[in-house]
């Protein structure tokens, strides 16, 4: 698969819940092999809905799913970890739970240290259980239990959304430099729009009622990338560029309430 061929393709998609009208219709989505593309938009327009259609979780109404791997990982809201097991033993959960024999057992120990190393998290915090953990320490085991079986796609449900703003922007700082090392592919929803701006390459703005996209923003900034500051163009002219667009998408929701 070349980074150009289509990770994950949805066409036509729609997506409902017994007799209600669809939470999502008609949707179209394309991912490139090795890109991020970012979901925003507001609350019940469906974000999460597609990463679940994406993971085969839901299955939709009518309309395709495409994904060219089954190597998927998945990391939510929340780290839901096992409270009874270490830092390093839930990382290893997400190798029990993979394909058997992939990786064989023998390279586990070594997996699973690489990847806490990859997240941040020091070998002085492994044998910690999750209540010995900072919030933003549970998140980066979460992540490397996501990372462990080495998936060709991630998908993120707002993962860093309960963090405070220093834990979030280092771990987006992070996500981009594991991303690039690594070379997976990911959907990543957020509601934080420079957030959004940060970690992809392409943003994706969302309407409620149905869940459909209305506007796509290029990230065309160079890796490796920094928080923005008041000088930073570049950046701050694709976070207006999105935040109009969101405007537009309540503005019109208004409009059509007020009718």
């Amino acid at each position: 698969m070349s980074r150009s061929d289509p990770a994950v393709r949805l066409t036509e998609l729609t997506v409902g819940f017994g007799a209600e009208a669809p939470v999502i219709l008609g949707l179209g989505l394309v991912v490139a092999a090795g890109e991020m593309v970012a979901l925003v938009g507001p609350s019940g327009c469906g974000k999460s809905t597609v990463l679940r259609v994406i993971a085969g979780l839901i299955a939709p109404r009518s309309g395709r799913v495409e994904r060219v791997s089954e190597r998927l990982g998945f990391v939510f809201q929340e780290a839901n970890l096992l409270p009874w097991r270490t830092a390093r033993a839930n990382v290893r959960l997400g190798l029990e739970l993979g394909a058997a024999g992939d990786p064989p057992r023998r390279e586990w120990d070594r997996r699973i240290a690489n990847q806490l190393e990859a997240v941040g998290l020091g070998p002085e915090h492994w044998s910690k259980r999750p209540h010995e953990l900072s919030g933003g320490m549970r998140m980066r085991v979460s992540l490397a239990r996501a990372l462990a079986p080495r998936p060709d796609l991630l998908l993120f449900d707002e993962p860093f959304a309960a963090l405070d703003d220093l834990s979030r922007k280092q771990l987006n700082h992070d996500l981009n430099r594991i991303r690039r090392e690594q070379g997976w592919t990911g959907v990543f929803v957020t509601h934080n729009v420079e957030e959004a701006v940060y970690v992809s390459d392409r943003v994706l703005v969302m309407a409620a009622n149905p869940g459909r996209v209305v506007a796509e923003v290029a990230v065309p900034l160079a890796y490796p990338r920094r928080h923005p500051r008041r000088e930073d163009g570049d950046f701050l002219t694709i976070r207006d560029e999105i935040d109009a667009a969101l405007r537009g998408v309540v503005e019109t929701v208004a409009v059509g309430a007020s009718a």
